[in-house]
């Protein structure tokens, strides 16, 4: 009879035996599985909300929310973390909504969830200057996604 695995293990594979916020390796035995959303900030204690985190990553995050924590993290830790959540969805290792709730601005999310140009059209179809900023600043995000996309493609 095969033995079923555990949550921790499963986490472990999700982020292929490494911190999840510093990328570093992360031992089975030694991984902490973290809370994304803090159980005292209101999260949940299912699989959705769970991570595999180093001790060091673990004890920095704290209580803080993801946003909090990832705040604290400088650009090149950011832009390293971002990658590494968009990784783990494109090999399959991680679906795509938990890479949402980690990271919002993952590749994965610009190619399902962003319709280009009608979205951001809507945003201004409610008026106002802010609605107006934010479809220019939006507009131009993509653009610069676009093209960056492009150059990689060649």
């Amino acid at each position: 009879m095969k033995r079923q695995k555990s949550n921790r293990q499963l986490l472990w594979e999700e982020a292929t035996g490494h911190c999840i916020y510093c990328g570093h390796p992360v031992k089975p035995e030694e991984m902490e599985v973290d809370h994304i959303e803090p159980l005292s900030l209101g999260g949940s204690n299912g699989m959705e909300n769970k991570v595999c985190s180093c001790s060091h990553c673990n004890a920095a995050k704290g209580n803080q929310t993801l946003e909090e924590f990832l705040g604290s993290m400088s650009p090149k830790e950011r832009k390293r973390y971002s990658n590494r959540v968009n990784t783990l969805v494109e090999q399959g290792k991680m679906d795509w909504e938990k890479a949402d709730v980690l990271d919002p601005y993952t590749k994965q999310n610009w190619d399902s969830d962003w319709d280009s140009e009608e979205d951001t059209d809507s945003l201004a179809e409610e008026g106002g200057l802010a609605s107006i900023l934010i479809n220019v600043s939006l507009g131009n995000l993509y653009a610069l996604w676009q093209r960056k996309r492009k150059r990689r493609k060649i």
